[in-house]
């Protein structure tokens, strides 16, 4: 018995989401062999085998020059016809999940995407992710070889050395599979990709403009990570769509995002779920990106609902001064529930305030922004930032 693990690369390149995929592999009881697809994916062997490939299968041909999904469905299609494994994994990325469903469409077998848990036996218990990671379910799977992809980010990548025999494998792939197959590549700046960089700042709708992202790309560049997008902003013409953090862009998993005017919409979220830490910087009160149901998020910067004081909230940042966030606008003020009765915030003030005052809040910043009309210290209360960016820094908060 053996599991057979689809190995992602470009042009010889070893994508991260293979280590995940054989470590998934790991879990079935069964002997991983690794399929490489292309003369460029030979030299992964040994990376392969130090993470648990007891075998490396390698197929050459002239149409796997570059990556194409009707040639790797069928080259990976004729290696089970001729290996005969188990199961076939694969991580659940777009290539990868793109490589397994023409794969499976051409062995006419059922194929089960992006699974979170897998209980091997005679008829597999899975667990996957439906609807762009809002809901999990259970199913089971019955099959003669069983084709299957794993969550991105879900499995981490160990290493488990194995022997890595290396072994030719030869497949037959007419010329007319050329067709799908990359013809031409526009290459990005050397660094950190988006996908693989640990810190993320990402802007939304809320940033303004195309030019308001100047300051998030200093931030990004003096804390080592990248800028990303919500799809609002591709839309709008703002970043181009390679940036866009989302179901629909590019799945993350850094150590920290900082969600900069996001509003968090389902399908940014799906993209931004596997992120360590989440640091939402944001005016809207009504937001979906609010720390409440999320633990693992924090959120900075809330306009006060009512109250003398409040339209604008100064946060500390390394320059000295303060940064102003905007405020939305006195029409939704309006509209938003009476304040609380007094008996009940005065209940929780000393519990409350603690946390306000981890945020560097005074007690008479935090009564004002929970409603209680007060005025704010003089030597803060008319503090700005020369420079009038909307989201000039959060450093001060890490």
């Amino acid at each position: 018995m053996s599991v057979l693990v689809v190995v992602e690369h470009d042009r010889g390149t070893l994508s991260p989401a293979t280590l995940e995929a054989l470590a998934a592999a790991r879990g079935i009881d069964a002997e991983v062999h690794a399929l490489t697809l292309g003369a460029a994916a030979d030299g992964a062997a040994a990376e392969l085998a130090a993470h648990g490939a007891a075998v490396v299968h390698q197929v050459h041909h002239d149409v796997l020059g570059d990556y194409g999904p009707e040639a790797w469905g069928e080259a990976v299609a004729q290696a089970v016809r001729s290996l005969q494994p188990t199961a076939v994994v694969a991580c659940g990325t777009d290539r990868g999940n793109e490589v397994m469903a023409q794969a499976a469409a051409r062995l006419d077998l059922p194929f089960v995407a992006n699974c979170n848990e897998i209980t091997p036996g005679d008829t597999w218990n899975i667990v996957r992710v439906r609807w762009g990671g809002s809901l999990l379910e259970q199913c089971t799977l019955a099959a003669s070889t069983k084709l299957v992809s794993v969550s991105h980010h879900v499995f981490e990548a160990a290493e488990a050395p194995a022997a890595g025999a290396v072994q030719s494998l030869s497949v037959g792939l007419d010329t007319s599979l050329a067709r799908t197959v990359v013809a031409e590549r526009v290459e990005r700046a050397a660094g950190v990709t988006l996908a693989t960089s640990p810190l993320v700042v990402g802007g939304g709708r809320g940033v303004g403009s195309a030019e308001a992202f100047a300051p998030l790309e200093e931030l990004a560049g003096l804390l080592g990570g990248v800028v990303g997008c919500s799809r609002a902003v591709t839309n709008n013409g703002w970043r181009n769509h390679t940036d866009q953090v989302g179901q629909t862009g590019t799945r993350i998993a850094p150590d920290l995002y900082m969600a900069c005017g996001i509003s968090g919409a389902i399908q940014h979220w799906v993209g931004a779920m596997a992120s360590k830490k989440i640091l939402a910087i944001n005016t809207d009160a009504e937001a979906n990106m609010r720390p409440l149901p999320r633990p693992k998020l924090c959120m900075v910067g809330r306009t006060a609902r009512r109250g003398a004081y409040g339209r604008r909230l100064l946060l500390r940042c390394p320059h000295g001064g303060g940064l102003p966030v905007p405020d939305r606008g006195r029409g939704r003020d309006r509209h938003r529930r009476p304040p609380r009765p007094q008996s009940r915030l005065r209940a929780d003030a000393g519990r409350s305030h603690r946390a306000a005052r981890r945020l560097g809040w005074s007690r008479r910043w935090y009564r004002a922004w929970r409603g209680t009309p007060c005025r704010p210290p003089a030597d803060t209360a008319h503090r700005t930032n020369p420079d009038p960016s909307p989201v000039r820094s959060a450093l001060a908060r890490l």
